[in-house]
């Protein structure tokens, strides 16, 4: 194995001073720093990264925890998260927790056990008490940024879009179209805060149409799935009188519920406008091409990797949250009365 010595000896120069050209430092004469590149290219010699992260305590990798990489939305955001990611020279650990308490709390012990810089979290949307993992990472001051979502029990940097006001903007959409009895495909727990969040944007724009709130009816899927969106379709359709427009959460939901709609022998938009979140890749690539509220997920990763490369630069600065505006996308499943 070639060591530093045998680069300082090829380069006839001291190992202080190969280290120097090696880490990229002033202070070498660049004749000098000529010949140990030269030697490090003849040698074949590799940094001990490894080593060289034991000493500066710091591992150069990054952790990410997404929910469901299943759903094109997290795949589209682990692809942009790890594209700034090593822009800025780190490495990066890509897990799910299926939104999964459990699994949510065994990813995160990885993480430490890994020694990762920071975290970016994307967290469940379950009602659970137990956030000890998110503790560890509080008090062994590792910086964490949750992103899309969070939990109001962890204090932590957040990269968010305005959910409220996507919801606000398609609700109000589908009333300018004369709909007036819509239904919200919402996570299980609606007191999670992007939940309540949707809820409050949606009741909000019934309130400005002087309208009753209570015509905006919640429905709750078990999970945030197609499978979920189809199957409470069908039984919302089953067992209730016929709304005018479905909205979801997301477009996996959405599309869920669009399907359903069709095995119900009922058209879409022309009986039931349907409505969706996220826009992801394949909303707008469908026969009927879905209307949705667009986050924006390069910003968001962008977002959220410098947040938390300036968590690691300055740990003790305030927390902050970074509120990204959603875009209202109108396309063919909605449909006025």
């Amino acid at each position: 194995m070639v060591t530093l010595k045998d680069v300082a000896r090829e380069a006839g120069c001291s190992e202080a001073t190969a280290s120097l050209v090696i880490n990229n430092k002033p202070g070498v004469h660049e004749s000098t720093r000529k010949k140990v590149l030269i030697a490090v290219s003849k040698l074949g010699y590799e940094p001990n990264t490894f080593a060289r992260s034991l000493a500066s305590k710091k591992s150069k990798t990054i952790g990410l925890l997404v929910t469901d990489i299943e759903n094109p939305f997290f795949g589209s955001l682990v692809h942009h998260i790890s594209q700034n990611v090593r822009h800025h020279g780190y490495a990066l650990i890509v897990t799910t927790s299926n939104d999964d308490s459990k699994l949510e709390q065994e990813a995160l012990q990885s993480f430490l056990s890994r020694r990762v810089d920071g975290l970016i979290a994307v967290p469940t949307q379950q009602s659970v008490e137990d956030r000890a993992a998110y503790a560890s990472f509080i008090t062994r001051r590792i910086p964490l940024v949750f992103t899309t979502s969070y939990y109001l029990q962890v204090p932590a940097d957040r990269v968010l879009t305005d959910y409220a006001q996507g919801s606000y903007a398609l609700t109000s959409h589908l009333l300018s179209f004369g709909h007036r009895s819509i239904v919200l495909l919402i996570g299980s727990d609606q007191q999670a805060p992007i939940n309540r969040d949707r809820i409050r944007g949606a009741r909000e724009a019934f309130e400005e149409q002087h309208l009753d709130p209570s015509l905006l009816q919640l429905v709750a899927c078990d999970q945030p799935t197609f499978a979920d969106g189809y199957k409470t379709t069908i039984r919302l359709l089953t067992e209730n009188d016929r709304p005018d427009a479905i909205m979801a959460i997301n477009d996996v939901i959405a599309l869920g519920a669009k399907k359903a709609v069709e095995n119900m022998n009922l058209r879409v938009p022309q009986d039931i406008s349907i409505g969706g979140y996220d826009d992801v890749i394949y909303a707008s690539l469908l026969e009927t091409p879905l209307t949705t509220v667009r986050q924006n997920i390069p910003a968001i990763a962008q977002a959220s990797v410098e947040m938390l490369l300036k968590r690691i630069q300055a740990p003790d600065r305030p927390l902050e949250t970074i509120l990204l505006a959603p875009e209202l996308i109108v396309r063919k499943t909605t449909k006025a009365k």
